[in-house]
């Protein structure tokens, strides 16, 4: 996948809030993608195309301090390509989440040196010169939900190789593997 957005660069799709206009019942926001945005996303996570993006979040101060909760859903369509054939497949994306976000100082504190298990919480988002990017957000949690190994319902390399013409399916059985490690298996035979 791409790297993430550069941070001198804007997001694709932006929706910043800030986050002392939160207020103490909480705010929901309805955003969507527009075409703009939801091409420049499809190359940054390799989509084939992503037709619609949107969701809904809610903002709400924890405990009224300076943590910041959003929770939400999302909402997407689009085309992924399959890993065998790289065909276009139809994909549909609903999801749920929950993402803290607190002060740059609390990031600090969850970088410091200690062990960490599965069982930990993941640590807040940094809330960054006092906002809230609700596009960026959705954007992270699309990148969660995708398949990163697409495949086409019923494919396999084997039944792509069988139907692959006769010198091209030869060429690649009498390949084999390579590269450093193939060398190294050649060696110790």
């Amino acid at each position: 996948m791409n790297e993430p957005a550069d941070i001198d660069r804007p997001p694709e799709f932006s929706f910043p809030v800030k986050a002392e206009d939160v207020p103490a019942g909480g705010k929901t926001y309805k955003i969507s993608a527009d075409d703009a945005a939801r091409a420049a996303l499809a190359e940054r996570l390799e989509l084939a195309a992503l037709d619609r993006l949107k969701g809904q979040v809610t903002l709400r101060p924890l405990a009224g301090g300076p943590m910041i909760i959003a929770t939400g859903t999302l909402e997407a369509g689009m085309a992924q390509r399959c890993v065998v054939t790289l065909e276009p497949l139809p994909v549909e994306v609903a999801e749920e989440f929950a993402v803290e976000f607190g002060p740059p100082e609390h990031e600090s504190l969850a970088e410091t040196e200690r062990e960490f298990t599965l069982e930990d919480p993941d640590p807040p988002e940094a809330i960054v010169d006092g906002m809230i990017d609700l596009g960026e957000l959705l954007t992270q949690q699309l990148a969660l939900a995708l398949d990163p190994h697409p495949r086409k319902p019923g494919v396999d390399l084997d039944s792509v190789l069988a139907e692959a013409p006769a010198g091209r399916r030869e060429a690649i059985e009498r390949g084999g593997a390579s590269g450093p490690f193939a060398k190294l298996a050649q060696l110790k035979k």
